[in-house]
């Protein structure tokens, strides 16, 4: 099994940024804006043109210190666990980040662990400016 393990410290509350890890409101600030909320908790996101899907169910949710998806679909990253720790410190949190349970250190698996630096980077920005930044509009890449 391979984990992919990031953290980023963020200036905000550790309530604001449970709020955009915990549901697809959130997750469409900073990740995907094709979010989709549905029964018991469930999130479709879709990106790239479609070519990436994935269904995500909340496994835990302990407000405000840790947000758990399984991911039910989505090419190499079914079976895999999206895990956000948030720990407070003296000024801020820190987002303790890992997508664990991989089968295999893939090309997936390095192209998704470059492409989890970036989304934190765009998490941290809409959890201190309020701002939506999400990497992926509109089914495109937005590297601006």
């Amino acid at each position: 099994m391979a984990d992919i393990q990031l953290q980023v410290h963020v200036s905000s509350k550790p309530g604001q940024l449970f709020d955009l890890v915990a549901g697809a409101s959130g997750l469409a600030r900073w990740w995907s804006d094709d979010a989709h909320a549905g029964p018991d908790g469930l999130v479709k996101l879709t990106f790239l043109d479609g070519e990436h899907s994935l269904r995500m169910r909340p496994e835990t949710m302990v407000l405000p210190v840790r947000v758990g998806w399984r991911v039910e679909r989505g090419k190499e990253w079914q079976d895999t666990m999206i895990i956000f720790d948030i720990v407070p410190e003296d000024e801020g949190i820190c987002v303790r980040f890992s997508h664990a349970g991989w089968k295999a250190e893939t090309d997936l698996f390095r192209e998704c662990a470059a492409a989890w630096g970036a989304l934190l980077h765009r998490l941290k920005h809409a959890a201190e400016t309020g701002s939506p930044h999400p990497l992926f509009r509109d089914r495109q890449l937005d590297l601006a």
